[in-house]
């Protein structure tokens, strides 16, 4: 088996979002240079969480009015809306993009 040692020189730890009693560190490549993107916490007014036009329990329209990137983090609380639920899944929206991402209820 081909050693990976060698791979570590290539990797750096970008500063941590927190969020509740989780910490994410983002991890950067060399060869691809890109900013740690926004969460909830950190995106302000820029990102809307919208119901569908026909609500649904089980997902949400996110809203992407920033020039960043979006990091939504599976079991990030969203509070608001018709009920308060969480993300499913984590997922990266780009900057100025919406997406329509799957939500549980708590």
């Amino acid at each position: 088996m081909k050693e990976l040692g060698h791979l570590a020189n290539n990797f750096r730890l970008g500063e941590p979002s927190i969020i509740s009693n989780l910490i994410v560190f983002p991890v950067h490549s060399s060869n691809y240079l890109e900013e740690t993107p926004l969460t909830l916490d950190d995106s302000g007014d820029g990102v809307k969480i919208e119901e569908l036009s026909h609500p649904t329990v089980g997902s949400v329209n996110i809203k992407n009015l920033t020039d960043f990137n979006f990091f939504g983090i599976e079991g990030e609380e969203l509070l608001g809306a018709l009920q308060h639920r969480i993300f499913v899944t984590s997922f990266l929206l780009p900057g100025r993009s919406e997406k329509v991402v799957p939500v549980s209820c708590v």
